[in-house]
């Protein structure tokens, strides 16, 4: 609206210019006498009919001769708007019509500027529990081998009493079981997603068989070392052995569909 208003004064402004607003006034009263205003300069000129006078002023001129009064003010006698006036006008006219549609065209072309990249969103409390979990887990898979089980076992039957290693390493299984379960109980609590809490609990479970195989292969080992013409002890620790390789594929399984959550 306030473009169009501006528009509109400068067309009034630049016909003003060409002279086509309103110019002066010329009055003859009942005596023969002659009143002339001429806007321009601001003048009146007052004739009688008995004199005869003549007056000169910046922008008008008027010559009486006894009853008969004439008047003529400067650039109306058989004079009209000179084309050089109108054809600056119409150029003048023909830049603000075009300035007024640039702006316009400007203002509905302008680029937008491009929206703030979202802030990175922060990792929730049931994320970080479950990443740190499965760090655990990840130790215990590879910490769980058949080679610590048959040590463990060895160790027990020979009560050799160089066991403060191995129980150092089975003390250290006990607390980093215990961590990730405590990590993953709390996703269990929390998470929102009901796919995620059942691949933590089989992430648990699997956790908890694969320890349980660890210690039965021990407990196998010891027992084939104390009776080693008993062909049952023997046969318990093959299957122990067996259970363990096989705890330890699952458990990797396991993993690795809870990597993809993490």
């Amino acid at each position: 609206m306030t473009r169009r208003l501006l528009l509109a004064l400068l067309i009034v402004f630049a016909l003003s210019a060409c002279g086509l607003g309103p110019g002066g006034t010329t009055t003859t009263g009942a005596g023969g006498e002659t009143t002339t205003t001429a806007e321009a300069g601001g003048e009146t000129t007052t004739t009688a009919a008995p004199d005869t006078t003549t007056t000169t002023a910046a922008s008008e001129e008027t010559t009486t001769t006894g009853a008969e009064a004439t008047t003529t003010v400067a650039g109306e006698e058989g004079e009209g708007v000179s084309p050089g006036v109108i054809a600056l006008a119409l150029g003048l006219l023909a830049v603000i019509i075009f300035a007024a549609w640039a702006i316009g065209r400007g203002r509905r072309t302008a680029t937008p500027a491009a929206p703030a990249a979202p802030a990175a969103p922060t990792a929730q409390a049931w994320q970080t529990d479950l990443r740190s979990g499965l760090a655990d887990a990840h130790w215990l898979a590879t910490a769980m081998t058949d080679d610590v089980a048959v040590q463990r076992g060895e160790v027990t039957a020979r009560a050799s009493g160089a066991t403060t290693g191995i129980d150092q390493r089975w003390l250290e299984l006990d607390s980093r079981m215990q961590a990730c379960f405590e990590a993953w109980y709390r996703v269990e609590a929390s998470a929102p997603d009901p796919q995620v809490t059942t691949t933590v609990r089989r992430g648990v479970d699997q956790v908890r068989a694969t320890r349980t195989a660890l210690d039965d292969r021990a407990a196998a080992r010891a027992s084939a070392i104390s009776r080693p013409d008993d062909a049952a002890a023997i046969e318990t620790e093959r299957l122990a052995a067996s259970r363990l390789a096989q705890a330890r594929v699952d458990l990797d399984t396991v993993l690795r569909d809870i990597d993809r959550l993490a």
